[in-house]
Order: structure tokens, then sequence, then C-alpha cells
């Protein structure tokens, strides 16, 4: 028996005695009477004894409940005394710090706290026991493996007896896993409360949010109507509008409000549009369609139809929202870029111009019938292949390859005629014209190369021009055997005649003489013109030879140092290419001496493993950039002979000063 029932039973023997003195001394017929009271004294104790018994079983249940509800509470609660030793704590708090419960208590709360968050720590503690209110902070907590968490603390400090705040109780939440809740419901677009004591602050926050939500679908950029859920005749009732709905109908928004989508449907409009529509909503997708509308007026117009079941908060299908675009315009503008493109693409199939796109590499993406008709090659058959392999010769390939790169640098060289090859392996020359093509964000795609088929054009030349050169040795021969021959016999005549003046002492001997002189000079002019109709001998040195002439004269003639180079014999393929080389020398020196007035000028000829390489270089003023010369006649026939000999010219300043102009040719293998 415990100190208090030992307690209890000697004050009822006491009691029990003093009642039985105070007995003795009554009356004998008070004593039925008092038997009575005591009979029924003893039933009330009785009752409430079971009152008690009940009451003290529903205490100890009621404590029982409130310990379960201490000890598994999801959330960690913990005693401390103001110094921040453990006193008490649950099993939740336990687990979370990692300790076994017998282990917390007398130990200090900061040995579980962070060594960056002990201030913090410090200045909660000194909060929470400064007066009697809720205080909260946030803490990372460290454990005996040395694994982080984030905590948050709530903390309230209570009284002692003596009505001094000695010790706290704290709730301690792991805000890691809350933290990775709230992110996996915002990924979700769900917004629930942080925490049931935050419920107030997220309902005024989603207030907010619902008010902005409202503003924002009034001012959106296109049309947005809601509507319930009755896809039934005559369709779902408008519930909402937003201003930008009512800018493209015409109507007010109380005057969409309560009718149907209809309203807006006419003799135009799509019915195979809207049962799609009713088929998808019945189905529960969303769906996307083009309807023609109409407004208040009457007009129609365009419209791009997005159409999206809603959901009540337990899942069920409430209503329906459909945004809405005029896309009047936007048609308006793909037809006239239709009609565009099939003009264009007309244009492209039936011009009897080379159009070919390349792409960055060099394959091929589109062509024209037209180079289909000169190559042999359908555009199927090609396309994707590697244009240089597919259509390049060989000989060429290098060098065309290398104007691709710089044309997609933006180094681009336009009217260069370069030849390609046919699918049965002839020969056709393009005169070529190059763009860069760049797509929508100005990104580098490929090249837009167009051009004309000169091959025709080029053998037309080249007949002219073999026309031209025979009529040239034509009239050089003439110049050469016929007045070349009567100068010769009147040279000899005038010689006679001064020999035989100077013989009869006759003053008309310095006239004759000054005939004879005149004779001579006259007929070494003839002798030169006639060598300048065909300057190059038909053999391998004739080129050589002809260009060492030419520059004797030029210093005999000209008065200028001109020298040339040739360190050994250049053998040419034919004739014609050892003219036309002449031809680009003697133009690029006369050119020299009429405009930049050198004082010398260098000559040179050379062949390396690839091509033969004519080179003519002065010392005089120089050509500028922007130099209209530089479209004159003498350069424009320079790049006309080269290219009528397959070669690339060349011509640009010095960094000493003056001009070369470079001509290349490729070489016999």
């Amino acid at each position: 028996m415990s100190e208090s029932d030992q307690s209890l039973r000697s004050r009822a023997l006491a009691m029990l005695k003093t009642s039985l003195e105070d007995a003795e001394r009554m009356p004998a017929e008070e004593l039925p009477k008092l038997l009575h009271e005591l009979q029924v004294h003893q039933m009330e104790l009785e009752i409430q004894n079971e009152e008690l018994r009940r009451t003290q079983i529903q205490l100890a249940r009621s404590r029982d409940s409130y310990s379960d509800l201490y000890e598994f509470a999801p959330v960690g609660y913990l005693t401390l005394n103001r110094q921040g030793v453990i006193e008490q704590a649950n099993i939740t708090a336990a687990t979370m710090l990692h300790v076994k419960r017998n282990h917390l208590a007398g130990r200090k709360f900061s040995d579980f706290v962070s060594d960056e968050f002990q201030d913090i720590w410090h200045l909660h503690r000194r909060e929470v026991f400064a007066e009697s209110k809720t205080c909260a902070c946030e803490l990372n907590m460290v454990s005996h493996d040395h694994a982080s968490a984030t905590f948050r603390l709530q903390s309230l400090a209570f009284p002692d007896e003596q009505g001094h705040l000695s010790h706290c109780r704290m709730a301690l939440a792991d805000e890691t896993e809350r933290r990775i809740a709230f992110d996996a419901l915002k990924k979700l677009n769900i917004d629930l409360d942080e925490s049931l004591l935050d419920k107030s602050q997220n309902l005024d926050r989603s207030i907010e949010q619902l008010r902005l939500l409202s503003e924002a679908m009034a001012h959106l950029g296109e049309g947005v109507i809601i509507t319930g859920d009755d896809l039934e005749w005559p369709g779902p009732e408008i519930i909402y509008v937003n201003e930008t709905m009512c800018r493209m109908t015409g109507y007010k928004a109380d005057e969409l409000i309560g009718e149907t989508p209809r309203i807006l449907q006419g003799e135009a409009t799509n019915l195979e549009a809207l049962q799609k529509i009713r088929q998808d909503l019945k189905a529960g997708r969303s769906c996307l369609v083009e309807l023609v509308n109409y407004r208040k007026d009457g007009t129609p117009y365009d419209v791009e139809l997005f159409i999206s079941p809603m959901f009540d908060s337990v899942g069920e299908h409430s209503n329906f929202v459909s945004i809405q675009r005029d896309i009047t315009e936007r048609k308006l503008l793909a037809e006239a870029l239709r009609r565009e493109h099939e003009f264009n693409r007309s244009i492209i199939e039936t011009s009897q111009n080379v159009t070919l796109v390349l792409d960055t590499d060099g394959r091929i993406m589109e062509f024209n019938p037209y180079l289909e008709k000169i190559t042999g090659w359908r555009f199927n058959e090609v396309k994707g292949r590697d244009w240089f392999a597919t259509f390049v010769p060989k000989m060429d390939r290098g060098t065309i390859q290398r104007l691709f790169q710089d044309a997609l640098v933006g180094e681009i060289e336009q009217a260069i005629v370069k030849p390609i090859l046919t699918k049965d392996g002839q020969l056709r020359y393009i005169e070529w014209f190059n763009s860069r093509l760049n797509d929508s964000d100005g990104r580098l795609i490929g090249l837009l190369c167009t051009g004309q088929d000169v091959t025709m054009r080029r053998e037309l030349e080249r007949h002219i021009v073999e026309i031209a050169k025979q009529e040239r040795r034509r009239i050089g021969t003439d110049l050469h055997d016929g007045v070349g021959q009567e100068l010769t016999g009147l040279n000899m005549i005038a010689a006679s005649l001064v020999v035989s003046l100077s013989r009869e002492s006759r003053p008309e001997v310095k006239i004759a003489e000054k005939i004879k002189a005149g004779l001579q000079r006259t007929l070494s002019q003839v002798r030169t013109l006639s060598r300048g109709m065909n300057p190059v001998d038909i053999d391998a040195e004739g080129l050589m030879s002809s260009l060492s002439e030419m520059s004797i004269q030029l210093n005999e003639l000209a008065g200028v140092r001109c020298t040339f180079q040739c360190d050994k014999p250049v053998p040419l393929r034919d004739n014609e290419t050892a003219t036309q080389l002449f031809r680009i020398a003697q133009e690029a020196t006369t050119n020299a001496i009429r405009h930049a007035h050198p004082q010398s000028i260098t000559i040179s000829l050379e062949r390396d493993d690839h091509h033969i390489v004519l080179r003519i270089k002065d010392d005089g003023s120089g050509i500028e950039a922007d130099d209209t010369s530089a479209a004159g006649m003498g350069l424009r026939t320079m790049a006309y002979r080269a290219r009528m000999i397959q070669g690339e010219l060349e011509v640009h300043s010095v960094p000493t000063g003056g001009t070369e102009v470079v001509c290349s040719v490729h070489a016999t293998p």
C-alpha cells in the first residue's frame, strides 16, 4: 500500500473514532436515523467511487491516446531547459536526430546543430525565453553519420511553479522532405498550403494569384471562352469571355455570356470541324481546329481554336476552355506566300538558267529542270550527293572547292566561268553567280548558285577568235610577204640611188639617204607589226622567245627597264594557250606603261606540278580597290583571254608599290 493510501486510511480511522465517540453520546432514538443516513452516504460514496473509477479509466485512456499521439506524431517534440539541455523527447524526435531515445535526455540540443547555424540557434533560444510566445527558425542539423538536413523549429517557453520561464517545448519538422514534396507538387502545378499554420497566408496568396490570372486572361492576346460541359444541343453555355474575345467578335461580354458558341458560327463554318470538336470533347480529349466564325456585324474571320476540358478539385469534368486566335491576316499572308512560292517555283522550273542549292558541306539540296536538261541527271538521282565529286572535273575540283569555302564566309567571286561534267562525261561551261542562304534566325544553311550555260557562247567566241587569229596571221603574212618585200625592194633601190648620187657628188644624196632611212624604219615597223600579228612560233619555246623579244622592245621603244625571267623551258599544250598568254602579257605591260608610269617591269613564266603561271609586275602607281579603271576594257580583255584558255586571272596591288597581274592555267600532265 502506498504512502498516500496509508495517509487516507489513518485519516478515515480518526474520523471514524470521532464519529463513534459522538454516537455514544447520541440518544438511542437517534441511532436508527443516523444509521439510515450512514447507509445513504455509503451508497453515495459507492456511486461516486464508481464514477471516479470510470473517470480514472477515461483519463487513463486519454493519457494513453495523448502519449501515442505525442510519441508517434510526424513532428518531433522536445522539452528543453533554459540551458538548451534536452529533458524529454518523443520517438519521432529521436528518429529525426538519429539517436536512441534514452540517449537524448541530458544532451544539449546544440550538439545536433551544424557549426554555421550555431549563432542562429543561440539567438532563437534567447528569443524563446525572453517572453512566452511562439518563435520559429530553420537550422541545418547534423547526425552521427554527418548527414545534413534542414529542420524547422517552433518553440514556446512555459513557466514553472514560481512563474519563471524555465523550460520550453519545441516542435521539430524536417524541412528537407517538405521541400522535396513542395517541388514535386509544384511540378504538377498544384499550389498547396505550405503548412497547416500558414493556411490563411496561403489562401491570401491563392486569391492574389487568381486575381492575377483573371487579370492576365482579361488582357491576353488571344480570345478566351469558358463554357459549361453540356455538349447536347444547343451546346455548352458561355460563362466567361475575356476582353480580347469581345474585341475580336464585336460583342459585349454580357451579350455572349449565357449564349452558346453557335452565336459565332455561320454558313461558311466548317461542319466537319465542328463534328471533330464534338467527338474529341466527348472522348475527353483536347482539340485544335481552324474555323470560319462571324463577328457581330456579320463579317467572317478565320480563327484557330484550341479547346480543352477542365476538371474540378475532385477530378470531375466541369467545363471547357477555348483559346481562340484570329488568323485571318496569317492566312492571307500564307496564301500570298504560297502564290509567291508557286510563282518563284514556276520561274525556276521554266528558267533557261542554271539554279542550284548546296548545303554547307557541298551536298546537293535542289536544282532546277534546266540543269537536269543540260547535264542529263535527274534531281532525284543526285539529291544529297557531293556536288564536287559528281559534277566538277577532277582538275578543277580543288579550285572550285576553295571558291565554295570562300563564298560561305562572304568572299564571293561573281561571273566566274567554270566547267561541269554531264552524265555522259561531256563538259559544259557555266558562268556562275552565287549568294549565301540563311535561315530565319540568320544562320548560314548553304549557297544559292545561279548561272548561264556559256558553252555555245565560248565555242562561238573561240571560233571568232580563231577566225581573228587566222585573219591576223594572213595580214601579218601579207605585211611580211607583200608590203615587206615591196619595202625591201624600195630600200634596195634607195640604197643604190644613194650610192649612185654619192659617186656623182650630187646634192640630192642627202634626200636619198633620208628616203633610205625612212624606208628602213618603215620596214622595221612592218616586220614588228607582222610579228605582233602572229607572235609565237609553233614550237616548245615559242612563248618564251616572244616574251623575251617583247621585253627587249619595251626597253628600246618605251624607255622602261623590262626583264623576262624563265629559269627553265615551259612547254605549253597548244599554240592558242601560248598566244593568249602573250596577249595578256602584252595588254598588262601596255596598261602599266599607259596608266601607272613605272620605272621597271618584270615578266616571269614558271611551272609547277599543276599550273603554268605568268606574272607581270611593275613598280608604278598601282591600282586602288575602288579604281574605276579596274572595270576598263584592258582588264576585261585580259580576264576574257584567261577564260578562253580555262585559266584564272588575278590583278592586285603590291605592298611595296605597283601592280601585279597573275594568270594561271592548268599544266598538261
